[in-house]
C-alpha cells in the first residue's frame, strides 16, 4: 500500500500597507456608523425634561432599548427581568457618559430642570458616545481581522510607513520617537488618528 503525499502551497496573505489599512477605516465605513446612529436618534421622541429620578431612569432605559433594536435588532423592552434590564441600561449610560460634566448626578439634575439641553441634551450626548464606541469597536475589528496579535513585524513596518508618510505633516520639525515605540501601540495610535481624521472630515467637507 502506497501513500500519496501532496504538498499544497498555501497562498500567502496580501502584504498590508498603510494605505490599505486606512482605506478600511475610510469615510464610507465610518460615515455608515454615524448615519445609523443619527437615524436611530432622530427616530426617538425624547422629552425635554423628566419629572424625577425614576422618570430619568425610565427614559434612559427606553432609549437603550431603542438603541439595541436599531443596532442589533434586539427586543430589549420585552425582557423577562425588566428591573435588571433597567439597571443594566443605567450602568451603560453611566459608563458612556463618563465625560459628561458633573457625571450622572449632573445629568439627572439637568434632565429634570431643563438646563444645558435637558433630557434631550443627555440623549444627544449618549448618542455621540455610542458613535464613538462603535467606531472604536470597528477599528479594533479591522486590526483583529488583518493583523495577528503576534505579528509584530507587520506592526513595525506599518508604524515605519506611517511616520514616513504622515509624520512630516502631523509633527513638522519635531523629533519623534522611533517607529518601534509606535509599533508597540499601533492600534491605539491608528484608532486615534482615524477617529480624529474622520471628525475633521465630517465637520469640514461638503
Amino acid at each position: 500500500m502506497t501513500n500519496n503525499l501532496f504538498i499544497i502551497n498555501a497562498p500567502q496573505p496580501e502584504r498590508l500597507s498603510v494605505e490599505a489599512l486606512l482605506s478600511l477605516l475610510g469615510p464610507d465605513k465610518l460615515n455608515a456608523i454615524d448615519t445609523k446612529a443619527k437615524i436611530m436618534r432622530e427616530a426617538y421622541a425624547c422629552p425635554h425634561t423628566v419629572s424625577d429620578f425614576e422618570a430619568f431612569k425610565t427614559t434612559i432605559f427606553e432609549f437603550y432599548a431603542h438603541y439595541q433594536k436599531a443596532f442589533f435588532n434586539a427586543d430589549y423592552k420585552n425582557v423577562t427581568d425588566r428591573e435588571a434590564a433597567r439597571q443594566f441600561a443605567y450602568r451603560f449610560a453611566e459608563q458612556q457618559l463618563g465625560s459628561y460634566q458633573g457625571g450622572m448626578r449632573a445629568a439627572e439634575r439637568n434632565a429634570i430642570t431643563g438646563r444645558d439641553g435637558g433630557m434631550i441634551g443627555i440623549i444627544d450626548a449618549l448618542t455621540d458616545s455610542i458613535i464613538k464606541l462603535h467606531t472604536e469597536t470597528y477599528i479594533r475589528s479591522v486590526f483583529f481581522d488583518r493583523i495577528a496579535p503576534s505579528d509584530y513585524d507587520t506592526r513595525l513596518r506599518l508604524a515605519d510607513e506611517l511616520l514616513k508618510k504622515y509624520g512630516q505633516y502631523l509633527f513638522p520639525g519635531e523629533e519623534l520617537l522611533p517607529h518601534y515605540f509606535l509599533g508597540m501601540n499601533l492600534e491605539t495610535f491608528i484608532q486615534a488618528f482615524a477617529t480624529h481624521l474622520h471628525s475633521i472630515r465630517r465637520d469640514w467637507r461638503y
